[in-house]
């Protein structure tokens, strides 16, 4: 398979990221080689895009990313988006007064088009994961009342997760919302959950990406590693996983690759797609 045919969009938290956020200089060679062959690199993560652009210097995004974990698909190239998909903004508000209520130590950010938002107290944020997630501002909910919100992100003890997504069943809202479960390696054992619009997931973004014009006619390659990627590797042409992904996701690939550590993303650039 020659470059030109391939659109490859890679996760980057524990895939494209080297376990300290760092992009390898490997991964950045082969990605700048990749593209320079006529290929289309793009990102799937459920980080904004200002947010994912501060984490990727000199990586080439001529393919439409997936966004949000698949709630929004974004050109960097033209700073235009192809499809945003949102969630009920006032059941949202209503899951962000309980957690005020109930479980006041969690932060709850928002994400709309543009931002990251952090409608809890800056005092008492988390401060290692806050960091990872600017640029955001402090505001309320409901100064963001008149925005479209995309999802919602909620982070902080364990218990006061599980007691927030027990209130969600309770209420009935998982069926509102699509629940997503998420982990990082850039904040030791970080684990959070996020709200986005029903049935959405980055499977129906890469669905989007392929249906667009400029990606017409060339195979789509996946890699991740965690379960929010599950969707997205069953839909690829191709998937890949990395060596330090969970067992179900690596069962579930097409082919693994050596660990987020050891260049994952430049093996599938230079030792897989020519022998596809």
């Amino acid at each position: 398979m020659q470059y030109r045919d391939v659109v490859l969009l890679s996760d980057l938290d524990a895939t494209l990221f080297s376990s300290d956020g760092s992009i390898s200089e490997g991964n950045r060679r082969a990605i700048c080689a990749f593209v320079e062959g006529g290929g289309m690199f793009g990102v799937a993560t459920g980080r904004a895009k200002d947010n994912a652009a501060r984490f990727l210097p000199g990586i080439p995004l001529n393919a439409p990313s997936v966004l949000f974990n698949g709630a929004a698909v974004y050109h960097y190239e033209t700073g235009r988006y192809s499809d945003c998909r949102h969630i009920d903004g006032a059941l949202a508000r209503s899951v962000i007064a309980w957690c005020r209520e109930h479980a006041p130590a969690l932060d709850i950010q928002v994400y709309t088009r543009d931002a990251i938002a952090y409608v809890t107290p800056e005092e008492t944020a988390n401060k290692p994961y806050l960091d990872i997630h600017r640029p955001c501002k402090f505001c309320t909910a409901e100064e963001l009342a008149g925005e479209d919100w995309i999802k919602l992100l909620i982070f902080g003890p364990e218990a006061e997760q599980k007691a927030a997504e027990a209130m969600l069943c309770a209420r009935g809202l998982d069926r509102a919302f699509e629940i997503m479960q998420g982990t990082t390696d850039i904040v030791r054992d970080a684990k959070y959950f996020e709200l986005l619009p029903a049935g959405v997931n980055k499977g129906t973004g890469v669905r989007t990406v392929r249906a667009l014009p400029e990606t017409a006619g060339r195979k789509i390659l996946c890699v991740g590693d965690y379960w929010n990627d599950a969707a997205m590797l069953r839909e690829a042409d191709v998937s890949f996983a990395p060596e330090n992904a969970i067992g179900e996701i690596r069962a579930m690939a097409d082919h693994v690759v050596p660990d987020n550590n050891s260049d994952a993303v430049a093996h599938i650039i230079t030792d897989w797609i020519p022998r596809l």
